[in-house]
């Protein structure tokens, strides 16, 4: 027999769990099966509505947070290459030294040998002459350098004193190295280069210590490590870096005076170096014929190539000599 609805306690209008669901499951499968025609699984798209998660809010936020890497990524790329742009550069032949190096390669086999194959086969003094240019450029530089550091050390003190912080007072320092120089001078590329430093949240003790290994100072290397321990140890900074300061621009004024004693025995040298080739160059133009048999016959050829031998030996002992006045 069968119950009547009110007997089964049926009503139209009721909530039965089975109902209450049966909107929640056609959203889903409305929602697999868009995700399906979108290229997804009906799975991912029923884990999507459990979950309440958007896949493609997922999706979104990966490729942001991928963008933003590669944004850092490109503006570290740009700071590795200003600061490529302001490293020191290294003793490789300047178009100049090339110059040079040819000339004196085409004078020693003129005169030596008077043979233009000769040019080519004595390419090797070219190299050096032009090594030897390069090298003296970067030593000027660093003298250069050496009497500007003491400039910016003093704006550094002057700094502290006037009661900045040392990372203020680096910024200050190099301020003060663009009006005392002109741009691109050592002194205000250093500071500028230490002041970015500081500014990207490095210690000042590391900026003068990086400073000290571009640049080989000892004066700045002392500096480095006076004021690694002032800041560590604490102590009264201003005093220290004052009296620190004052030694090296002491120091400085002294190697100043041993370099400017050395440019005369460097001229000396230069003088007796080039001697024996104006001798050769005068023989040569005033009689010619004088000195045929050394460039026509094979024992002159030989007597001259032992002759080249032992002036070039002969230079390069001076330019040793010298080097060790320096370091001495």
């Amino acid at each position: 027999m069968r119950r009547s609805r009110k007997e089964s306690g049926f009503h139209p209008f009721s909530s039965s769990p089975e109902r209450e669901g049966l909107p929640e499951k056609e959203g889903l499968l409305k929602r697999a099966g868009a995700r399906e025609r979108a290229g997804l699984s009906g799975a991912e798209g029923y884990a999507e509505g459990k979950s309440g998660t958007s896949i493609s809010g997922i999706i979104r936020r990966k490729g942001q947070r991928h963008e933003t890497d590669r944004t850092k990524e490109r503006e570290q790329g740009r700071g590795r290459s200003e600061e490529r742009k302001h490293e020191p550069a290294m003793s490789s032949p300047t178009l100049r030294g090339a110059v040079k190096g040819l000339a004196i390669d085409a004078l020693l086999a003129m005169l030596f040998y008077r043979s233009a194959i000769m040019i080519v086969v004595l390419l090797p003094i070219a190299w050096y002459f032009a090594k030897e240019d390069a090298k003296g450029q970067e030593d000027r530089k660093k003298e250069r350098f050496r009497r500007q550091f003491a400039d910016g050390m003093k704006s550094f003190s002057a700094g502290l004193r006037a009661g900045y912080a040392p990372e203020n007072a680096i910024d200050y320092a190099a301020r003060e190295c663009h009006l005392l120089y002109e741009e691109g001078e050592p002194v205000t590329v250093e500071f500028d280069r230490m002041a970015a430093a500081v500014r990207m949240n490095h210690t000042p003790e590391a900026a003068f210590s990086e400073l000290a290994a571009r640049s080989s100072l000892s004066e700045a290397s002392l500096f480095a490590e006076v004021f690694g321990a002032a800041r560590k140890g604490g102590g009264n900074l201003i005093r220290i870096v004052g009296d620190t300061v004052e030694i090296l621009e002491s120091h400085i004024r002294i190697q100043d005076e041993i370099v400017t004693a050395l440019r005369a025995k460097e001229m000396e040298q230069h003088i007796m170096n080039l001697i024996p080739m104006l001798v050769l160059l005068y023989m040569n133009l005033a009689s010619p014929k004088y000195l045929s048999w050394m460039y026509g016959s094979l024992p002159g050829r030989v007597m001259m190539t032992i002759c080249l031998i032992l002036y070039a030996a002969a230079y390069r002992m001076s330019v040793k000599i010298l080097e060790a006045e320096k370091v001495g």
